[in-house]
């Protein structure tokens, strides 16, 4: 099954190191699902950061006097 590529979807299978690998059309990786969670926990935390950052510009505006929730 080493770099066998599926002739419907076009993916490539390869294993190595004893894990199998998937190759998108592309020639992208998939991820797996560690590598999937991480970038969904990095995504969350930024989120979080960014929810944060607004929140405090949203005060400070309020703080002098703008409503933020009524900016034309």
């Amino acid at each position: 099954m080493d770099s066998w590529v599926s002739s419907r979807l076009r993916l490539r299978f390869e294993t190595g190191q004893g894990k199998l690998v998937i190759y998108r059309p592309d020639g992208q990786r998939f991820l797996n699902s560690l590598e999937l969670n991480q970038r969904a926990e990095r995504a969350e935390l930024l989120l979080a950061q960014e929810r944060q950052h607004a929140d405090q510009l949203a005060a400070y505006l309020r703080g002098i006097g703008i409503d933020p929730d009524n900016l034309p």
